[in-house]
């Protein structure tokens, strides 16, 4: 493919352009920049053309540039440059491209996936409510293969899905959001709190946790008993000895109730705990129904603290 020279070009132009600057394509970052450039004048435009450009950057990315297959932190600086920079496009189908070089990836640096969960919440920003679609954009963003470590949900992640779910706390969502949601922040909180938690990696990884009906967690906590009430879990989180110790006696204590569920007057606690004193959402809900579910001696300590 030869683009060497970009004039603005009508959407005529760019249909009959097609077929051609997609012939061989892109060989070299010369010519994917002048794609990036010819983009920001048609892209949008044509379903046709949008599908081709986002399947030449990914092949470019992924086939042509070495280590093949692999994003580098060069690269993802480069994608989110170009991104970054064509906010006045449409950033539904952006993200999009950044989640087709994730998909098909072998590894690329988290940032990359918060970049493009960063993304979808701003494309989010014109709509009513969290659709299906959204959904699995944001499922798709915490999917991506991380080749930095990054086995489960981080802080920066939790807090852009709490962010998103503030803005659409009480809209008609569609009801994956509830159990996403409940599932990405309760894979952090648990991992936020493990004193080493790649001696659980496997358990903790989130593809355990974000699969939509997985019970592949349940139990974990009748496995992990002694590490909550005799670890470093609560310390970690609450920053006070007091505070953990009270935690680890409410945790011992639902052990030997075979792990009873919080109640709803220590729900309420639990939800001031955690800064959660305003009015609950339906995904806050689900996550304190999910941490009930699958490690209620976990919320009880934390309810206790």
């Amino acid at each position: 493919m030869q683009v060497d020279h970009i004039h603005q070009m009508t959407e005529i132009e760019a249909k009959d352009f097609i077929n051609e600057v997609f012939s061989d394509g892109i060989i070299s970052r010369q010519e994917a920049d002048s794609l990036f450039d010819l983009n920001a004048q048609i892209g949008g435009s044509d379903p046709v053309w949008n599908q081709k450009f986002r399947e030449a950057i990914k092949d470019y990315l992924l086939t042509v540039e070495r280590p093949l297959g692999w994003i580098t932190e060069e690269e993802c600086e480069w994608l989110m440059a170009h991104v970054s920079g064509s906010d006045a496009l449409q950033p539904d189908w952006y993200v999009d491209l950044i989640l087709d070089v994730l998909r098909y990836a072998e590894g690329a640096p988290r940032k990359l996936g918060v970049f493009a969960l960063e993304r979808v919440c701003k494309a989010a920003a014109g709509e009513k409510r969290i659709s299906e679609a959204m959904v699995e954009r944001v499922r798709r963003a915490l999917f991506a293969p991380a080749s930095d470590g990054a086995t489960w949900v981080t802080r920066e992640e939790a807090k852009l899905l709490f962010k998103l779910n503030d803005t659409f706390a009480f809209a008609r969502n569609d009801a994956s959001w509830n159990d996403l949601f409940a599932r990405a922040i309760g894979n952090h909180l648990l991992v936020a709190a493990h004193p080493d938690p790649m001696s659980e990696a496997e358990v903790l990884a989130r593809e355990v946790w974000l699969q939509e009906g997985s019970r592949g967690v349940a139990g974990f906590f009748s496995d992990m008993t002694a590490s909550f009430s005799t670890g470093t879990w609560f310390e970690s989180v609450f920053h006070s000895e007091t505070r953990a110790s009270a935690a680890r006696m409410a945790v011992q204590e639902a052990a030997r109730k075979e792990a009873k569920r919080i109640d709803n007057d220590e729900e309420g606690w639990l939800l001031q705990r955690l800064g959660w004193d305003k009015s609950i959402s339906p995904a806050e809900r689900a996550l304190l129904q999910f941490l009930n579910e699958e490690t209620p001696g976990f919320a009880k300590g934390l309810a206790a603290a």
